[in-house]
């Protein structure tokens, strides 16, 4: 009988721990903008598509692409989130403003940006 209590607690803590872990991955969520990298090349390779860190009000952040390429990384992130992200990757100019974060080779979606489709 005293055992049973003890494995709820313990399951409880368990489940605190998951909800912690998913915060704190939202919490490394940073804003970026997917597709069109508005990088302008002389030479080849040219990073065109690809994903990079913007500024709150839409600036690109001067540092190299997160990612560049002519395929997105694996998505994670609710159904929606991902077709609208697909389809502005698949636009020659398109890009969308989402927030995001690497996990590994995956980008996890957290939500887009105000007015991205939503």
């Amino acid at each position: 009988m005293l055992r049973t209590p003890g494995i709820i607690v313990l399951l409880g803590m368990l489940g605190m721990v998951g909800a912690t872990t998913a915060s704190l991955a939202a919490d490394q969520a940073i804003l970026m903008r997917i597709g069109n990298t508005g990088i302008l090349c002389v030479r080849e390779p040219c990073p065109r598509k690809g994903i990079i860190e913007v500024h709150e009000d839409g600036r690109s952040h001067p540092s190299l692409p997160l990612w560049s390429g002519t395929q997105l990384p694996a998505l994670s992130g609710s159904a929606a989130h991902r077709h609208l992200i697909e389809q502005a990757w698949q636009r020659p100019d398109g890009s969308i403003l989402a927030y995001g974060y690497f996990e590994g080779d995956r980008l996890v979606i957290v939500g887009l940006a105000d007015g991205q489709g939503e």
